[in-house]
């Protein structure tokens, strides 16, 4: 098979690249479609099967030199080899190929909003630790890659890389969160086992402060302003009286939400994050806000929210989707749904059943969260069909 060359026909979710050998499809990391390459299926690869490229025979115009040094060795990102406006096209293709196939819905995807930094964009990156040694997991899933700088993080955070190492020594952690946080204090999240502690960089070195809290961020910020614009947008045309929020989080979206309606109920199953965002909300808010820490399913299938009668239901879930809550939503009958996903797949699989529950799909935003990486944010709105 090595000396047979295959064209790249497409990259799917995940980053890798399609190449088909007769009936076979086979995947290889860092390829770009179009592009023809010399292939060796791994040892032991069944379905999927995978393969590794021994030799690029033509490469993409959209082929970039990756300014990473680790590019291919760590597993933080995928696309650091493409252009970056190329980046963009082809997560739009992933996720309209996603709706037709899973959601078997066409509809027209906007273009991807690319983030105001596609490098230094992360406020926060979480180390892995292993014998005393700090880094990120590898492309196997499975092994360290030490770092000392990622490209992806802010350079604040960059500096904190090697100081961590004093926190590693004394605390023998399992994972350091370095973050650098809304005041613009750097901070490291030092977690053994299932304990957390919380450590501030001073000039003198790490402080450990447990009565003092993360000012709370999130990991993009620059394009986490571009998420909140889009949705303060749908929700300002909409101007629901009153709006369920799933999977609020620490109230990420509240803010925007309660500038153009009456009442909120925030729900979410993190009980830390609820707790955080009653307090970010405890003074003065434009709309009345409840936060209730619950599955998203559980909430739905209580009295008091059925007596409710929301105009707009926002769902934003992890990556796995809302599949226990849509059937609770869709029993709810709200005018409007607005999603807010970060995975192709389980936000299709969500489409589909909100369709068969007689939703009809508006529109859909993509908009790229995490530069350089395979993971695909969008925001999808939907409308209640007439009758309905």
């Amino acid at each position: 098979m090595s000396g047979q060359v295959y064209r790249v026909e497409k990259l799917v979710a995940g980053g890798d690249g399609i190449v088909r050998d007769r009936s076979q499809t086979i995947f290889a990391p860092f390829v770009i479609p179009g592009e023809q390459v010399r292939i060796e299926v791994l040892a032991g690869s069944r379905r999927p099967v995978r393969a590794k490229v021994t030799e690029l025979v033509s490469a993409s115009p959209d082929r970039v030199e990756p300014h990473c040094p680790l590019f291919m060795t760590c597993g933080g990102c995928q696309l650091q080899h493409i252009a970056y406006g190329r980046q963009l096209r082809l997560k739009e293709e992933i996720l309209a190929e996603s709706l037709t196939r899973i959601a078997k819905i066409e509809t027209e995807v906007k273009p991807m909003l690319a983030s105001p930094l596609p490098d230094h964009y992360r406020s926060r990156i979480k180390l892995q630790v292993r014998a005393g040694r700090a880094g990120f997991f590898g492309v196997d899933h499975r092994s360290l890659v030490p770092v000392t700088y990622c490209y992806l993080a802010y350079e604040g955070i960059n500096l904190a890389i090697p100081q961590a190492a004093e926190l590693i020594a004394a605390e023998r952690p399992k994972t350091v969160e370095l973050i650098e946080d809304a005041d613009g204090a750097l901070v490291a999240v030092v977690e053994s086992g299932r304990k957390e502690k919380i450590f501030y960089r001073r000039e003198t070195g790490w402080c450990h402060d447990p009565a003092r809290q993360v000012a709370f961020r999130q990991v993009n910020p620059a394009q986490n302003e571009v998420l909140r614009s889009i949705v303060a947008e749908a929700v300002g045309r909409i101007q629901p009286e009153g709006v369920i929020e799933l999977y609020a989080g620490a109230g990420n979206l509240t803010g925007e939400l309660m500038r153009h309606c009456t009442w909120i109920v925030a729900v979410d199953s993190d009980r830390a994050a609820v707790a955080l965002a009653q307090e970010r909300f405890s003074f003065a808010s434009p709309a009345p806000v409840n936060f209730l820490w619950q599955k998203a399913e559980d909430f739905l299938a209580s009295e008091w929210a059925q007596r409710m009668r929301p105009e707009l239901v926002v769902l934003d879930p992890p990556r796995t989707g809302a599949k226990p809550a849509i059937p609770g939503v869709v029993q709810l009958r709200p005018e409007h749904i607005l999603y807010v996903s970060c995975d192709p797949a389980s936000l299709a699989r969500d489409l589909r059943e909100l369709a068969d529950g007689g939703y009809h799909l508006e529109q859909v935003i993509p908009l790229d969260m995490f530069p350089q990486t395979s993971h695909i944010e969008s925001v999808a709105l939907l409308s209640k069909l007439e009758g309905g």
